[in-house]
């Protein structure tokens, strides 16, 4: 009798274990997983026309991820000036973004147009790692990642050098709205059609604080710029005009902050749409 106990114990047993080896673990609902859109942008050189480089690679890793963001990419760079162009979106479990950086190779040499004169430029550096600060980031929302090529600090026209400096932020898309924001730098906008325009000035969208430089452009032949569906988030920024040939990012001088390089700043309200900025002779 306990032997057959036993053995009907024993098949129960392996029974039971049979039916939770066909059990699926639960797959990951799009609602917990993290979506990501990720964005070129470029802080461009009042000084230059052209700036041409070639990504032959460019990849979001991560401890557990590897993920092609671009591949033998050519382009000039100064084009995404003042707007966000869309490059890769993907689903991920924020977890496997511990740990994130981009990692970058470019090809051996950019084409610079300065002043109509077109060169070849050797690049000093050709393979970098960016980090990403993902401490913000949770599951079941979606974020941009927003990768900007920063031509105008890169080339260093006196020397001909181009040491390239990229940088990467994330802004969480719940929070942040398409803006669309335009306008003309003058010497006093006060003067109506007497003001004077100020052609090649970089404009500049940065934090309250002038900690950062958030989005750049670049004012065309009327002082005219436009900020085109670019990401930011609710609140009041400052908008301003760097000082001319102002290396405003990598000289910054943590006690005077981003405004010591810049010619003018003022607050730019959420709803604004059209500003103009008075620099006066600067």
């Amino acid at each position: 009798m306990l032997k057959k106990v036993f053995i009907t114990t024993m098949i129960l047993i392996i029974f039971l274990f049979s039916l939770t080896g066909c059990v699926k673990p639960k797959p990951q609902t799009s609602e917990e997983l993290t979506k990501i859109i990720v964005y070129l942008t470029d802080a461009p050189d009042e000084s230059i026309s052209e700036a041409t480089l070639k990504v032959a690679s460019m990849k979001l890793t991560s401890d557990s991820t590897n993920i092609e963001l671009l591949s033998n990419y050519e382009k000039n760079f100064l084009t995404l000036a003042g707007t966000l162009e869309k490059i890769k979106e993907f689903n991920i479990n924020e977890k496997d973004l511990k740990n994130a950086k981009i990692s970058v190779i470019l090809s051996p040499t950019a084409t610079i147009v300065e002043e109509d004169k077109t060169k070849n430029i050797s690049i000093s550096s050709t393979e970098m790692d960016i980090t990403v600060n993902i401490d913000s980031i949770s599951a079941g929302r979606t974020y941009n990642l927003i990768i900007d090529f920063d031509i105008g600090n890169s080339y260093n026209s006196s020397l001909e050098e181009f040491s390239p400096i990229i940088r990467a932020w994330t802004v969480a898309d719940t929070e942040a709205d398409y803006r669309t924001i335009e306008g003309h730098v003058y010497d006093n906008s006060d003067l109506g059609e007497l003001a004077t325009p100020k052609p090649g000035r970089v404009v500049l969208i940065l934090p309250t604080d002038n900690s950062t430089v958030l989005y750049s452009t670049i004012t065309n032949k009327d002082g005219y710029f436009k900020f085109n569906k670019i990401k930011l988030g609710p609140g009041v920024y400052n908008i301003g005009v760097a000082k001319s040939n102002a290396t405003f990012y990598y000289e910054n001088d943590p006690d005077l902050g981003y405004s010591y390089y810049l010619a003018r700043y003022i607050e730019l309200e959420p709803a604004t749409v059209q500003i103009n900025i008075s620099i006066g002779d600067q």
